[in-house]
């Protein structure tokens, strides 16, 4: 069987950051400094001051929008985003009027910074995000998990108002890097700008001193550094087929995170498990699952029952309680709906999985993620095959084809009886020399390594690792003193090298074919589909036009 599993890294390209404020009203002598609490009553937010609605707004409405969707959070009503040309406030939060403001002024000191404006954007609504939707009883584990920090000796003593401020400065950072926008070392920046646009002094009564917030903003990159190399460490290992520890990773990932994502990958690689307990032609199409890259899990069992039967039921029911928390999460993203579409398929309950498989078109139509669309009708066409219906099979499986090529060609191809099948020359011509980035083994990589960047503890006896190179990042997972590992090198943009084939950047993916042949799992992401390789150790990353963008070459040992 074809495996064919869908992987959106999305917002974990990125999980989490730090630091921001709302400083109310300092300069103008108010007696206090956070406008959610001086303005409890209110129903708007510095009257005096004019709406702003023209291109401003619409640029920060957009990084609002993006961390609302991140957040995942459906238990409160989503704060509506407002902006003046007020010069009294950065930013704030409303609970009365629901709403989370920026003043024009600190958007502009946003801009500022050029490439990482809409990160700074970002960092400033995170923090008044944070202020809305966290509850205030955080400061005993901050301090526990900050003990080298000067502020972490006095914070469970200082006001209530300096506790809060404290905590939007590092959930807030935490929230911009899990929307995406990569914030790890600018805030010392933007903090110093900021102050200085408003012309605050250092220290302010009620609030973390300037050296503070730095130095908080600084430690917080680096744990979300360690997070952001388990995250994607995880996809990785799913890519390879290495649920399990997969499942791991984002279950220590957990603990920093919480939202719909990991309940969703979760689900995914319980799914993928369950395919490697089916036989050969049990189930022959290639399912679009897709793993979006992080809540509460409950456990996994490390291991599963002897009996298969029993073995198929528990993973079910592990992928459906998963799936059910993913959706509970998000009303606007289409993944997590596709994925419980699957799981119903794969539990043979045809009209639950059609009515989930709608959904999540539906979704991904309205908020513009055509891949999801696509593999959404994919699993219409296989509920149509498996109905006896082969002509509306092709039809759905073509109409698929312009949003999610690999996975609906290989379903078409088997509906229409014409399954290509890797002949030796193709399957062989990439297996006489090792793959290599810039000229080196990976296993030489290995023999030498020293000095990594990340190195984090995910488990007893279980290490995660990244170091970066010039033109490509090393991930490594590396458990049980070595008896388990598995390594990843990933190219960056700029590498313009080439493969064992003189493919490189731009080679299409019917040109990696011809080269490689049939891939042994197809994985589609959100923006590329990705042929993984594994008996020549590579996985290639193509883009919604079909050229190659990234390529992965790996080497592991691993017990399932």
């Amino acid at each position: 069987m074809n495996k064919t599993i869908s992987f959106s890294a999305t917002s974990l390209s990125a999980l989490l950051f730090t630091s921001l404020f709302m400083l109310a009203g300092y300069a103008n002598g108010q007696d206090s400094l956070f406008a959610f609490v001086t303005h409890r009553g209110a129903t708007s937010l510095a009257p005096a001051a004019a709406p702003v609605t023209n291109y401003k707004f619409s640029v920060a409405n957009e990084v609002f929008t993006n961390l609302i969707r991140a957040r995942g959070d459906r238990h409160k009503a989503i704060p509506r985003f407002v902006m003046n040309n007020g010069r009294q406030y950065m930013a704030w939060m409303n609970p009365q009027a629901v709403e989370i403001g920026m003043e024009e002024r600190i958007y502009d000191v946003c801009i500022g910074f050029g490439p990482d404006s809409l990160a700074a954007l970002a960092a400033v609504l995170a923090h008044e995000m944070t202020h809305y939707y966290e509850n205030h009883d955080w400061s005993r584990s901050f301090v526990s998990q900050n003990e080298q920090l000067s502020i972490s000796e006095e914070i469970a003593s200082l006001s209530e108002g300096i506790k809060l401020e404290t905590q939007a400065d590092y959930m807030g950072g935490m929230l911009a890097i899990a929307a995406g926008y990569d914030v790890y070392d600018l805030m010392p920046r933007f903090l110093e700008r900021a102050y200085a646009a408003y012309g605050l002094p250092e220290s302010i009564p009620g609030y973390p001193s300037l050296a503070d917030r730095i130095e908080v903003s600084t430690n917080t990159a680096e744990e979300l550094k360690s997070v952001h190399a388990i995250y994607h460490t995880a996809g990785l290992l799913t890519m390879v087929g290495a649920y399990k520890p997969a499942l791991q990773y984002y279950e220590h990932a957990l603990n920093a995170f919480q939202s719909y994502e990991v309940y969703n990958n979760a689900g995914v690689c319980a799914l993928l498990t369950l395919l490697d307990y089916m036989k050969p032609g049990e189930f022959p199409y290639a399912l679009p699952l897709e793993l979006d890259a992080t809540s509460r899990l409950d456990k996994l069992a490390t291991r599963l029952p002897s009996n298969e039967e029993a073995a198929r039921a528990a993973l079910l029911q592990k992928a459906r309680n998963y799936l059910v928390n993913a959706t509970n999460l998000t009303e606007r993203e289409a993944v997590a709906a596709l994925n419980m579409s699957i799981y119903h398929l794969l539990n043979e309950e045809p009209f639950d999985a059609e009515y989930w498989s709608t959904k999540a078109q539906r979704t991904a139509i309205r908020y513009r993620q055509p891949q999801t669309s696509g593999n959404a009708q994919i699993v219409q066409g296989i509920l149509a095959a498996q109905d006896g219906r082969p002509d509306d099979a092709e039809r759905l499986f073509t109409a698929a084809l312009p949003k999610s090529r690999a996975i609906a060609e290989l379903n078409l191809a088997l509906v229409l009886g014409n399954r290509p099948v890797a002949t030796t020359t193709t399957a062989g011509r990439a297996t006489s020399e090792t793959e290599t980035i810039q000229g080196t083994k990976l296993e030489d990589i290995l023999t030498n390594l020293t000095d990594l960047e990340v190195n984090v503890e995910v488990d007893k006896s279980v290490f995660c690792g990244k170091k970066e190179y010039e033109d490509h990042t090393l991930f490594l997972h590396f458990a049980d003193d070595g008896e388990r590992y598995a390594a990843f090198q990933i190219t960056k943009s700029n590498y313009r090298g080439l493969t064992a084939t003189g493919a490189g950047i731009g080679t299409t993916r019917t040109e990696i074919m011809d080269q490689y042949g049939i891939a042994d799992k197809v994985i589609a992401t959100r923006t590329e589909t990705c042929l993984n390789y594994a008996r020549q150790g590579v996985i290639f990353c193509f883009d919604a036009d079909d050229q190659l963008v990234r390529w992965i070459v790996y080497a592991t040992k691993l017990i399932n």
